[in-house]
């Protein structure tokens, strides 16, 4: 027998709505938002009247481009037949990896940025520079180096906006000074401080002028630096003097001492 009491089930109506009701979106970014019938059809965008709240956080085109302009949140409403529908935009800057770095001359790291959804950037659609190629250098894929001595900023530019890093490069033998004069009767001693980076064992070699200077280490360290003393062997000589700084451990990364010694003008 029939059973008075079986109800047939129908699926609730679609209604007339937005793609979406809120979306995040990178700086610079771009998303189109559609207005959908109750089919789940899209609605011509000429018969649609787009705004938003702010243009200065998110703009909207007539055919429904939401494009992200600053950090922040904005509604953007599609008005159809009196009707309005939002979603709510929230802009969110993309974000480095490393926003300062301290590398010692020669070590390297990398840079990766990531979008407002946490997602890594491809590297392609990043431009990297350097504001001192002296100082750090980085590569088409975000790749870090220190090349020298100071600080530089590492900047990567993505749909317009540009983020950046401090790198601050150590020197792995840093000098006070790297040349001097001494002129002809001086006999007094001349120090330069010299600063290592790294824990290997720091040598001289008098590579020239062997027979002008005597050349000694002080037994004090500091933060990493002591002091070569250089003296005059005799003080009635001209000439040039050079003096090697180097560690056994890395012997391509040396520094040189100039000394001049010279017959002063009258």
């Amino acid at each position: 027998s029939e059973n008075p009491f079986t109800v047939t089930a129908q699926a609730a109506a679609k209604k007339i709505g937005l793609n979406k009701t809120k979306h995040t979106l990178t700086t610079g970014a771009a998303y189109t938002l559609k207005l959908l019938d109750k089919k789940g059809k899209t609605i011509s965008a000429s018969k649609v009247k787009w705004s938003t709240s702010s243009k200065k956080i998110a703009t909207v085109s007539s055919k429904g481009a939401v494009k992200g302009i600053k950090k922040g949140t904005a509604t953007i409403t599609a008005t159809y037949k009196g009707e309005k529908y939002t979603c709510k935009v929230t802009v969110k800057n993309a974000s480095l990896s490393n926003t300062k770095k301290t590398l010692v001359e020669g070590k390297s790291f990398t840079l990766k940025l990531k979008d407002a959804a946490g997602k890594n950037v491809s590297y392609k659609n990043i431009k990297f520079s350097t504001s001192d190629k002296n100082i750090a250098t980085v590569s088409k894929k975000g790749v870090v180096k220190a090349v020298g001595n100071g600080k530089a900023t590492i900047s990567a530019t993505y749909l317009g906006k540009t983020y950046k890093c401090t790198v601050t490069a150590k020197g792995y033998i840093i000098l006070s000074k790297s040349s001097m004069d001494i002129y002809y009767g001086d006999t007094d001693k001349r120090t330069v401080k010299v600063t290592l980076n790294d824990s290997s064992t720091i040598y001289y070699k008098i590579i020239e002028g062997g027979n002008l200077v005597n050349v000694s280490w002080s037994q004090k360290w500091k933060d990493s630096t002591t002091s070569l003393f250089i003296t005059p062997k005799y003080g009635n000589r001209t000439g040039i003097a050079k003096i090697k700084i180097y560690t056994e451990t890395q012997p391509k990364k040396y520094k040189v001492i100039t000394v001049n010694f010279k017959t002063p003008t009258l």
